[in-house]
């Protein structure tokens, strides 16, 4: 039996440089209404737009209930969308794209 274990570290600056370049275009108003954890996600977005809300909450480290409710404050925003379906979809921030 073989297993692989992959281990991806992404330090504090790294995940702070990320969240910069996605709320660059994001009005104050609305980041006054995300949480860390939800800016956190949104860098989680901008560098994978096919990821799922199971592989966040592993890389969050909060359940994945907690993640959904996340991602529903955020699109409730306006700030992001989901096209396609639930499988083979991915996420588009819609703000601070133009």
């Amino acid at each position: 039996m073989q297993v692989k274990l992959v281990l991806t570290i992404m330090t504090k600056d790294a995940v702070k440089d990320v969240v910069k370049d996605v709320v660059k275009g994001i009005p104050r108003e609305l980041l006054k209404e995300l949480s860390e954890r939800q800016l956190v996600i949104l860098g989680l977005i901008a560098s994978d737009s096919t990821i799922s809300a199971r592989a966040i909450s592993e890389k969050v480290s909060v359940d994945e209930r907690t993640i959904q409710r996340d991602l529903a404050k955020i699109k409730k925003l306006g700030i992001l969308r989901r096209r396609g379906g639930r499988k083979n979809g991915e996420w588009e921030i819609v703000i601070g794209k133009e």
